[in-house]
């Protein structure tokens, strides 16, 4: 018969653990909640910046208060796992991954890649004025 520690101040510490958790999900969702309004209103703003770079032809603007401008951003998903990994092998190019596929490669390989899409997209940031 071995010596087993006694699980009680770990099970203790794993009630506690779980309770934290559940406590901090509950706060996270009530602030999510909470913050709705702040993000539909900065999206609509965002909105309004987008179309007056657009009508101006311009990638930015300065006001006394901040400069408005436009971020492009490039996200690269892989839709089919087994069709990535079967041209990775036929091609010999493991530096595809690192649990996803790395952007730079799949940037390059798009077209070429299966099972991966290219996303992209462009926001508006605020820098203010100091």
């Amino acid at each position: 018969m071995t010596d087993k520690p006694d699980d009680a101040p770990l099970d203790a510490l794993v009630e506690a653990y779980i309770a934290l958790r559940d406590k901090r999900n509950s706060v996270l969702a009530r602030h999510k909640e909470e913050l709705r309004a702040f993000d539909e209103a900065m999206r609509a703003g965002e909105a309004v910046m987008a179309s007056a770079l657009h009508a101006l032809g311009a990638q930015s603007v300065k006001t006394a208060h901040g400069t408005f401008y436009v971020a492009t951003w490039e996200k690269v998903v892989v839709q089919d796992w087994q069709q990535v990994l079967d041209y990775a092998v036929e091609h010999e190019r493991l530096d595809i991954f690192e649990r996803r596929v790395n952007k730079h490669v799949g940037l390059e390989l798009e077209g070429d890649l299966p099972g991966i899409v290219v996303e992209r997209g462009s926001r508006i940031n605020v820098w203010t004025t100091q």
